[in-house]
């Protein structure tokens, strides 16, 4: 089946479901799982209690049935019989027919509570008072307060369920073991990753066909989009996501299709994301150019991006421009449009004469990542057009996330994926108690108001209520311009012509359970 030789893995005469991963991937331990790469691998080799279906409602999966008790402060769940740990070629002694129990869903939730593990997913179960064990498929959940929704939180990956052994397993996360489709075989740093099928997972198909139906996943780390395009074109990999600057125009029209030529050799997708694509600025004591820290200023910057310019010259109509709040398009609370951001240069050109009368003009750093340095260059200009000198910092994905992390970036590009689809995770960044490095608030945002208002979400299931808060506090965000929303993205898979089954969902879930090879 699989043979290791030199370092070198040969799959023969298998399904296996190959892509690539340009950011490549720093951890396999699931408290870091804060990137879309991150989240896919956790997604094939682990399991979470509750997970979300392709229309993103909340479905069973480690637990089968649950209750929710005391007016909503306690959440009981229970859990599936004949769940076992991977077989493991490292740890096979001690994972062999080793059942999932209530104490490692308690160990690994615990995980994510404790501070000193540095999770950024912290935030997450900072509500939490206590995790119960009632017996040993069974278990509560206490919160602090209540929060309509909680089971959405405990379907992010960061509530991915690991044994309890590997607590006292130095090299655990190096081989690591889940409960999920797929299982660990092989690692070669930033070169492959090869999973395996789980032959004892325990999701069925509708005909009652034990899940998944491919044989194996490979995983290269080609970090050259443009490489990765042709190892895609020659057949090597089955599915690409996301359409590189440098190719774009070789394989889609201007309206951001499949060009013809290509439609009869590879699938084509297209779908709304639950993406924003947007810069932050820094807004507390860390921020080291004083310029960032007025409103007006901040305003300017954001009207002399023309915003519709990105969208047809650089996206080829992929997206739509970020006119309206940070809330993605599509989803519960977006607002189509507002006035008070629209492009206009003239207006913006004023703003900074009048602030040069008042204050010494600085110059600006924009940090950024290869990827996105063509759209980086054009707000660059549209800056310089103000008379403001812009440099731009170019770092590899993991150290921008680091640089990002720990307030050492004045001005940062930045997209926010829904980890699950209620509104209130966008509006989470800008809550006061969800600072970064512990939270995702990464601008250091701080207003009483939309802390207030935030903190209402956690007392009301009404959802014309909800969609009132969701409102007032996005406008409090982009009329503050501590985020400049840049567009709304789109979903683009290309797939080979023996992919089937490879359902997309506006939060860009990469599930291979249910895929097949023809």
């Amino acid at each position: 089946m699989i043979s290791c030789n030199s370092d070198e893995i040969y799959l023969s005469e298998k399904k296996v479901f190959r892509y690539n991963e340009i950011s490549g991937l720093q951890s396999f331990d699931p408290l870091y799982s804060k990137n879309q790469s991150h989240n896919w691998f956790c997604n094939h080799i682990y399991s979470t209690l509750v997970k979300l279906d392709s229309n993103l409602n909340i479905i069973p999966s480690i637990s089968h049935k649950w209750k929710i008790k005391d007016n909503g402060f306690i959440y009981q769940f229970k859990i599936r019989d004949k769940i076992y740990f991977h077989e493991s070629d490292k740890f096979n002694s001690i994972f062999k027919n080793r059942e999932l129990t209530s104490n490692d869903v308690k160990y690994s939730l615990d995980r994510i509570k404790d501070i000193s593990n540095g999770s950024p997913g912290y935030w997450i179960m900072e509500n939490v008072n206590e995790i119960k064990i009632i017996d040993s498929k069974t278990l509560e959940i206490i919160l602090n307060k209540r929060n309509p929704y909680f089971l959405e939180l405990l379907s992010m990956k960061y509530c991915s369920i690991i044994p309890k052994e590997s607590e006292f397993i130095e090299d655990f996360f190096q081989y690591p073991v889940g409960t999920g489709p797929f299982k660990f075989k092989y690692h070669k740093l930033n070169t492959k990753l090869i999973l395996t099928k789980n032959n004892y997972y325990y999701e069925y198909d509708s005909f009652n066909n034990r899940l998944p139906y491919i044989d194996a996943i490979s995983i290269s780390f080609i970090p050259d989009k443009q490489t990765s395009f042709l190892e895609f074109i020659k057949g090597n990999l089955e599915f690409i996501s996301d359409i590189e600057n440098s190719y774009k125009n070789e394989i889609l029209n201007k309206n951001g299709y499949l060009k013809e030529k290509f439609n009869q050799k590879f699938n084509f997708n297209k779908s709304i994301f639950f993406n924003t694509e947007y810069l932050g600025i820094l807004v507390d004591h860390n921020q080291i150019n004083s310029n960032l820290l007025i409103k007006d200023f901040r305003m300017a910057l954001n009207n002399s991006i023309d915003k519709d310019k990105i969208i047809k010259y650089l996206r080829n109509n992929i997206g739509n421009p970020g006119i309206g709040g940070f809330i993605p398009k599509g989803m519960n609370g977006h607002i189509e449009k507002l006035k008070i951001g629209n492009y206009n240069l003239k207006k913006s050109k004023k703003i900074i004469d009048n602030f040069k009368k008042k204050y010494t003009l600085n110059n600006l750093n924009i940090y950024t990542t290869p990827a996105y340095v063509d759209i980086s260059e054009f707000i660059q200009n549209s800056w310089q057009n103000l008379g403001i000198d812009v440099n731009l910092i170019v770092s590899p994905p993991s150290t921008h996330r680091e640089i990002i992390s720990s307030s050492k970036a004045s001005i940062f590009r930045a997209s926010w994926i829904a980890d699950y689809s209620d509104a209130e995770n966008f509006l989470s960044l800008f809550y006061s108690k969800n600072y970064s490095p512990y939270g995702p608030n990464y601008t250091h945002f701080s207003n009483k108001l939309y802390d207030n208002l935030y903190d209402k979400l956690y007392f009301t299931n009404d959802k014309s209520t909800r969609m009132k808060l969701y409102n007032q506090m996005d406008s409090i965000i982009v009329n503050n311009f501590v985020v400049i929303p840049l567009y709304y993205d789109q979903i683009i898979r290309l797939t080979q012509k023996n992919v089937e089954n490879l359902n997309l969902n506006k939060m860009n879930i990469l599930n291979l359970e249910t895929v097949k090879l023809n």
